[in-house]
C-alpha cells in the first residue's frame, strides 16, 4: 500500500467505512511509515476539535414543532418547480429562432433576384407611354376623345372571338 492509498483509507476509517482487511493493511502501513503516522495523529487531533464528545439533546417538543412547520409549508406547486426550466427553454428557443432567421436572411441576400414580367413592367420608369401622352394633352376635348377611343380599343380586345 502506498501513502496516497493509506491517506484515503485513513480518512474513511474515521467514519468506519473500511473493512477489517483494509484496517489491518492500514495499521501495518502506519507502523512502517512515519509520514502517515504523523497524518493519523493530526487527523485525530482535528477530529477531536470538530466532533463533540456528546451529541446534544434537542429542545423539548422540537419534533412536534418541526412537523407542524413542515406541514404548514405544504407541498410545492408543480408550476413553481417547472417555471425556471420553462423560462430557460423559452429563452433558448427564442435565441435559436433569432439565429435561424439571421442565417436565412444572410443566405437569401446572396441569391440574385430575377423579376417576373409583371414586376419588370411595374418597375419601369414609364410603362405606358400612350397613357402619358393622353394625360399630357393640353386641350380638354382632345384628351376626352383620346380617352374614349382608347377605352373602345380595350373593349374590342376583350371581346371573345367568334
Amino acid at each position: 500500500m502506498n501513502c496516497r492509498q493509506a491517506e484515503r483509507r485513513l480518512l474513511r476509517s474515521f467514519d468506519g467505512r473500511i473493512t477489517a482487511e483494509e484496517r489491518k493493511k492500514l495499521e501495518d502501513h502506519i507502523r512502517h511509515c512515519s509520514r502517515c503516522a504523523r497524518l493519523e495523529t493530526e487527523y485525530k487531533a482535528l477530529l477531536s476539535w470538530i466532533k463533540p464528545e456528546e451529541v446534544p439533546e434537542p429542545l423539548p417538543h422540537f419534533r412536534e414543532r418541526l412537523e407542524k412547520k413542515i406541514a404548514s409549508l405544504g407541498r410545492p406547486e408543480p408550476e413553481i418547480i417547472w417555471q425556471p426550466i420553462l423560462v430557460r427553454a423559452a429563452t433558448i428557443a427564442l435565441i435559436g429562432l433569432i439565429i435561424l432567421s439571421g442565417l436565412m436572411i444572410f443566405l437569401q441576400l446572396g441569391k440574385s433576384t430575377a423579376f417576373t414580367q409583371t414586376e419588370a413592367l411595374i418597375f419601369q420608369e414609364n410603362p405606358f407611354p400612350e397613357v402619358q401622352q393622353i394625360l399630357n394633352e393640353t386641350q380638354l376635348e382632345q384628351r376626352n376623345l383620346r380617352l374614349m377611343f382608347s377605352s373602345l380599343e380595350v373593349q374590342e380586345l376583350r371581346r371573345p372571338l367568334p
